[in-house]
């Protein structure tokens, strides 16, 4: 959809297509006072896929949303427009944005991800050169694997499959390395073959059901990681099927 230029018409625009499935929104919208009266949200019962710019999320709702693809969150107010979105979209199973900042990280990843507990692959990215952006991942790492045993042992996130973050630099492949025993931690907690063959795994890592674990990993934009006991233990994971790619890891391990 093309040359829409305020929200006011692309209200009127999308109340006249109610039977939407799919929805591209090219156009990068300026959010206003006179926008924020906006008060009425546009009701896409049907809508499968939506690809916009977070700042449209103000004036829709999807109920049988399925696929989201955002380009970069930047100030708070679209964080919170995303937030008040996903609470209309309990079915999300793939979710594509990013972060133009790193800014309280972990706060905004988990109130994102209380959000879609049926979330089956994620993708997260960051502009090329942002300074903190192993830090960032660190912080995703711990949320995930904390989050393995969420509040009355919900887990945040128990269906997610797919892990992709995307990133980094010239400097960060070279001199950033990610915390390989959190993320090696993280995976064996996520890992759906390990649980099924090891009888000495902890409650942890049985806290996530076999049909719902994580299958595919990929970390870009870090340097590569060395440690023997950090790659005897991603052998392993391999070994029971895990699939790993990216920066942080040595050739011959992907």
């Amino acid at each position: 959809m093309r040359g829409i230029d305020n929200f006011s018409r692309c209200v009127t625009v999308l109340e006249g297509f109610p039977h939407l499935t799919c929805l591209t929104l090219r156009n990068e919208f300026r959010w206003t006072e006179a926008t924020d009266k906006l008060s009425r949200r546009v009701a896409l019962v049907h809508l499968k896929y939506l690809n916009a710019s977070p700042t449209i999320l103000r004036i829709c709702k999807a109920p049988e949303l399925r696929d989201l693809t955002l380009s970069f969150l930047g100030a708070n107010a679209d964080v919170s427009a995303l937030l008040s979105f996903l609470a209309y979209s309990p079915h999300l199973c793939n979710l594509k944005f990013g972060f133009e900042n790193t800014l309280n990280p972990q706060g905004r990843f988990t109130a994102i991800f209380e959000r879609i507990p049926a979330l089956i692959c994620l993708q997260i990215s960051y502009p090329s050169g942002l300074a903190n952006y192993v830090c960032a991942i660190n912080n995703l790492i711990e949320i995930l694997n904390r989050g393995v045993q969420g509040p009355e042992g919900q887990p945040l996130l128990p269906h997610l499959r797919r892990l992709i973050i995307l990133g980094g630099n010239t400097w960060s492949y070279i001199h950033d390395e990610i915390d390989g025993g959190a993320l090696v931690d993280m995976l064996e907690n996520r890992s759906r073959r390990f649980c099924k063959k090891d009888n000495s795994c902890s409650p942890h890592i049985c806290a996530i059901r076999p049909d719902r674990c994580l299958d595919f990993i990929m970390l870009q934009g870090c340097k590569q990681i060395e440690s023997e006991a950090f790659l005897r233990r991603l052998q392993r994971l391999q070994q029971h099927g895990l699939i790993l790619g990216g920066s942080f890891l040595p050739r011959g391990h992907y």
